[in-house]
C-alpha cells in the first residue's frame, strides 16, 4: 500500500505520495488553480509544519463564468486516512485541522466543503485569510455531521473552493499539516 497514514495526519506534503493527493478541479480552465507540492521556505514562507506544503496559485476569470474554482482530497484520501475511525462519542472533540498561508496582498475567501457519501453533497464552511498571514482553521466533526450526515462516517471527497475573482491577478497560497485533532 502505498498511501501510509500516521499520528492521525491526513496529508502534510511530506512523504512522496503526498505530491499525487490533491488536485485542482474548475469548470473554467482560465481560472483553475496551478497546485505542486514545495519547499515553502524557499517562498520566503514561515510558520508551517515540516519542509514541504502545497502551493496553490489561483488565476483570475471571467465576470460571468461563475465557477468555483478549488482543490480536492480525493474520496480514497479521505476513507484510507483514518477519518471514520473515530468514534461518534468523539465527534464532539474531534476536527479536521489545517493550516493556510496567504502570501498574497489580498484577503482571501474560501469554503471548505467536506463531501458526504450518505448525502451525496457537500457543506460548505466560509474560511477567510489574511494578507501575508497563517490561519490555523478546524473543521468540526460534530458540526459538519449535523449539517451533512456521512461527512466523516461516510466521506466522499473533501474540497476547498473560492469564487472566481476579476478584479486582481494571481494569487499564491500555502496549505499545509491536514491532520485529524482529537481535543482532550
Amino acid at each position: 500500500n502505498i498511501m501510509t497514514f500516521a499520528d492521525d495526519v491526513v496529508l502534510d506534503f511530506e512523504q512522496t505520495w503526498h505530491k499525487y493527493a490533491m488536485y485542482a478541479k474548475a469548470s473554467s480552465l482560465k481560472c483553475k488553480a496551478d497546485v505542486s507540492v514545495v519547499k515553502f521556505a524557499e517562498y520566503g514562507v514561515t510558520g508551517l509544519q515540516g519542509d514541504y506544503a502545497l502551493r496553490v496559485v489561483t488565476h483570475p476569470g471571467d465576470l460571468f463564468e461563475a465557477s468555483y474554482p478549488g482543490i480536492v482530497i480525493p474520496e480514497k484520501v479521505m476513507r484510507a486516512c483514518g477519518i471514520m475511525d473515530v468514534p461518534q462519542d468523539d465527534w464532539a472533540k474531534t476536527a479536521l485541522e489545517f493550516d493556510v498561508y496567504n502570501n498574497s496582498d489580498r484577503t482571501m475567501r474560501f469554503f471548505v466543503e467536506p463531501g458526504s457519501k450518505t448525502t451525496g453533497r457537500t457543506f460548505g464552511l466560509r474560511c477567510e485569510v489574511n494578507a501575508k498571514s497563517k490561519l490555523h482553521y478546524r473543521v468540526p466533526f460534530a458540526h459538519i455531521e449535523a449539517q451533512n450526515p456521512g461527512s466523516t462516517a461516510n466521506p466522499s471527497f473533501w474540497q476547498i473552493l473560492w469564487a472566481e475573482y476579476t478584479d486582481r491577478g494571481d494569487q499564491e497560497f500555502f496549505f499545509d499539516n491536514f491532520r485529524i485533532v482529537k481535543e482532550n
